[in-house]
């Protein structure tokens, strides 16, 4: 059974033909489910997952933007049995990593059920994380596996990315890493660490001072003690981030970049 997560903000307007469009293909691929609207700032997407598995779903859609996608898949990756997949009303980002034409052509690529499986980030045993965690250093602490905060007292302005399974996100930080040699594992958990101190003239070029950590297991803190946002349902006064016991299937084209 198939469960389809509409964005509201994609209702009405230009996009008002396209709901039909894609009714239109899905019923005639068979491809019949129940649909739920879903706005920007709801987070109520994990009780519906939970609810439609109950009633037997096993292939949870977002149909919308790149957000929404992200949403889902970061939901969904807490239920075993589950397979993402994107409908893009638009070409955007992950459409085109993923090989996912727009609007109702995607359902052809929905329909032929190419899966790919991807590790996420878990943060406390049971927030996941897609994309890669993007943090400003200068307030936080980062310990190894061994809880030895050794990786600490950055001066400002360095970036912080925390990730696993890099195989989505390489093309969105093409410029940061074709000035490192990095070699990611996504049986660990990924850090990259850089600064850029954006002084370029003369013909001098800009500094780039990066480091590059990875092992099984790392802690996050905030210097001052307080608690840390990762993601809207992910506060907290200490994260442990290692990778996910299960990884993410999800509905991939044929023509991805990967």
């Amino acid at each position: 059974m198939y469960i389809y997560l509409h964005s509201v903000s994609f209702h009405g307007g230009r996009h008002a033909a396209l709901w039909n469009q894609i009714d239109i293909r899905l019923n005639s691929l068979g491809m019949h489910g129940r649909k739920y609207r879903i706005s920007d700032v709801d987070h109520n997407i994990f009780p519906i997952l939970a609810e439609e598995v109950k009633k037997g779903a096993h292939t949870v859609v977002a149909v919308g933007d790149d957000q929404l996608f992200i949403r889902l898949a970061e939901a969904a990756a807490a239920f075993e049995n589950l397979t993402v997949a994107y409908l893009p009303l638009e070409s955007t980002y992950l459409s085109k990593v993923l090989g996912i034409p727009p609007q109702d052509l995607a359902c052809d690529v929905l329909s032929a059920r190419i899966l790919e499986k991807f590790d996420l980030l878990c943060v406390n045993k049971n927030n996941f994380v897609f994309r890669p965690l993007e943090l400003k250093m200068d307030d936080l602490k980062l310990a190894d596996e061994e809880v030895n905060w050794v990786l600490k007292s950055f001066e400002p302005d360095y970036q912080l990315v925390i990730g696993v399974d890099w195989r989505l996100w390489k093309p969105l930080y093409q410029d940061v890493l074709k000035q490192m040699d990095v070699d990611f594992d996504p049986s660990k958990v990924n850090v990259l660490l850089f600064k850029n101190d954006g002084k370029s003239w003369f013909g001098r070029e800009s500094e780039f001072d990066w480091s590059f950590f990875k092992a099984n297991k790392f802690y996050l803190k905030r210097s001052d003690g307080e608690a840390l946002t990762l993601t809207p349902s992910c506060v907290t006064k200490l994260a442990e981030l290692k990778v996910a016991t299960k990884p993410l299937k999800v509905v991939v084209g044929k023509n991805r970049m990967f």
